[in-house]
C-alpha cells in the first residue's frame, strides 16, 4: 500500500477501526494504558504500528490532552531530558517521529512515535 508505514494487514485493520468510528469517541490517546510513565509523559503501545518498518512501535504521549502549541515549558523540559539523557528513549528506540499535521490522526493530543527499525 502506497503512503503508509504499516503492512497491508495492519493498514486494513486501522482503516476498518476508523470506518466503524473507533476515533469518534473519547480521545484514544488519553485512554491508552502506559507501559512506562513519567511526570508529564507516558510511553504506550501503538495499536496500529508502523510494522512495515518498526518493531516495536510505541508512542510518547503527553499526559494532558493538549496539542503541541499548548505544551508548557516544564513539559518540554521533561521531553528534552528524556530524549537527550541517553537513558530510557536512547536505550530503547532508534528514532522519534512526529507526523505532519496532514498525517495526524489525533492532532488535538500531542504524541510522538518511538521506533526501533526492523
Amino acid at each position: 500500500m502506497k503512503g503508509t508505514l504499516r503492512t497491508l494487514e495492519t493498514q486494513e485493520k486501522y482503516e476498518e477501526y476508523k470506518k466503524v468510528g473507533g476515533l469518534d469517541s473519547e480521545c484514544v490517546l488519553c485512554e491508552i494504558p502506559a507501559i512506562e510513565e513519567f511526570k508529564y509523559w507516558k510511553i504506550a503501545m501503538n495499536r496500529f504500528p508502523y510494522d512495515k518498518v518498526a518493531d516495536p512501535h510505541h508512542m510518547m504521549i503527553i499526559k494532558r490532552h493538549v496539542p503541541a502549541n499548548e505544551i508548557t515549558g516544564e513539559e518540554w523540559m521533561e521531553y528534552n531530558a528524556l530524549k537527550q539523557s541517553g537513558e530510557y528513549i536512547d536505550k530503547n528506540y532508534d528514532f522519534i517521529f512526529e507526523s505532519t499535521v496532514k498525517m495526524m490522526t489525533v492532532p488535538q493530543h500531542l504524541h510522538l512515535h518511538l521506533i526501533v527499525v526492523k
